[in-house]
């Protein structure tokens, strides 16, 4: 245009173009300006990267996941009160890769980027690991600052309340489980994800029973009635275990049951308890008179049962110890002879014994199965194991009876033939 040109706008849009000569061009409005649409009056609000949504498969959304991305695009666009900002009548659909477009009511559109909206899920969005029970916290003397010992526990504590039923992890394969000094558990996945685990949902302070080893009085309390203690015994009960425990924490106290049950309460409110039967027993009576050991409900197979290996030896030792483990008193000592015969010695220096026949057996040889032979078991008294010591004078061990059965027979034998040589002794003489 030539130089000293004007160009005016009128309030419809209007334009004017005046020339220096002060000729004049129009251009009408609607040539040269529209409405702007909702569109281009509203700019949609993106998610922010906190509020993507975790998906499946970005390439191809579930209806559940579209109906989330809608939701959280509705979220992203409301103002402080939880009003929408966009128009009413605004809609809002999600593509199968996440695009979303946004319909205002005059039927324009904005879009927004599946990429903005929608991320992938990680390992640690998929799998959410399994905190190990009350029962199964680590204790460790000190909570902030972890010995690497206390570490090593919680790995393992954390990787065995992740496994199934056949004790196979259900954690992902590469998995790594670190641990801090605060007992903070940090599980890192294949893909670099993580998902943490805070330290008190898995280690807790030792308390002072856990800190503090009792030792049981080596010679028990002598009582009347173990169902029963007076006064006075339980005076005793209790000085047997101070004078056992001499470190015991200050403001530890010590109450003694009526059968001699004894429970040492520590300062911070922990306890542990002593059983009766380890600390007391009957005037007169040797543990081995109270206690009747259990035989175990399997045999150990040996090659010669008169010269027990000492693999095998301690197999029958341990099949005695666990079927006694709530019987025998503590420091009880059991030890196997050649033969498989197990002594049992108490602490007061009574002894039970187990016959070999109940804890040990050759293998079977074909055509015998089916014979054996008869127990002996017997404890401190010559009772049967298994059988109440109030039994002992009403059976004998099996062998017993055929020994006096046979003692008996050849008696009477004997006495006949006295009898018949004293009578021909008598002729004569007559």
């Amino acid at each position: 245009m030539p130089d000293g040109t004007k160009i005016t706008v009128g309030d419809n849009g209007d334009v004017t173009v005046t020339y220096p000569d002060g000729s004049e061009d129009t251009i009408p409005g609607d040539k040269v300006v529209e409405g702007k649409t909702d569109a281009d009056k509203n700019e949609p609000n993106v998610p922010s990267e906190d509020d993507k949504v975790k998906v499946d498969d970005p390439t191809k959304l579930t209806d559940g996941e579209k109906e989330d991305v809608v939701k959280t695009v509705e979220d992203a666009n409301k103002d402080d009160n939880g009003n929408s900002t966009l128009p009413d009548g605004t809609k809002i659909t999600v593509g199968d890769n996440g695009d979303v477009t946004v319909t205002y009511p005059d039927g324009s559109e904005d879009t927004i980027p599946g990429d903005k909206v929608v991320e992938g899920k990680t390992d640690a969005d998929k799998n959410e690991p399994n905190v190990p029970s009350e029962d199964d916290k680590v204790k460790v003397d000190d909570p902030t600052k972890l010995t690497d010992g206390e570490k090593e526990d919680v790995v393992k504590a954390v990787e065995d309340a992740n496994k199934d039923k056949d004790g196979n992890s259900t954690l992902p394969d590469g998995t790594k489980i670190t641990v801090g000094d605060n007992g903070d558990v940090t599980v890192t996945y294949p893909d670099g994800s993580k998902d943490t685990i805070p330290g008190d949902k898995v280690v807790e302070g030792k308390t002072d029973a856990d800190k503090t080893d009792v030792t049981v009085p080596g010679t028990k309390v002598e009582v009347g009635d173990p169902t029963k203690l007076t006064d006075g015994e339980k005076g005793q009960v209790e000085e047997a275990i101070k004078d056992a425990n001499p470190n015991l924490p200050d403001g530890t106290k010590i109450t003694v049951a009526d059968d001699g049950t004894a429970t040492i309460l520590y300062p911070d409110g922990s306890y542990k308890v002593i059983d009766g039967q380890d600390l007391v027993t009957k005037s007169g009576q040797t543990t081995a008179d109270q206690v009747t050991p259990v035989v175990p409900g399997d045999k150990v197979t040996v090659v010669d049962p008169n010269h027990l290996t000492d693999a095998e030896k301690d197999q029958v030792k341990t099949n005695v110890e666990k079927a006694n483990q709530n019987n025998f008193p503590a420091g009880t000592v059991v030890t196997v002879a050649d033969d498989g015969t197990a002594m049992i010695t108490y602490p007061d220096g009574s002894v039970d014994q187990i016959s070999a026949a109940d804890l040990i057996t050759k293998p079977t040889a074909a055509g015998q199965a089916g014979k054996g032979t008869g127990t002996t078991t017997t404890n401190g008294q010559g009772a049967p194991a298994g059988q109440g010591k109030a039994d002992q004078a009403k059976t004998l061990p099996q062998t017993g009876n055929e020994q006096g059965s046979l003692l008996a027979a050849s008696g009477l034998g004997m006495l006949l033939l006295g009898m018949l040589g004293l009578g021909g002794k008598r002729k004569k003489e007559d």
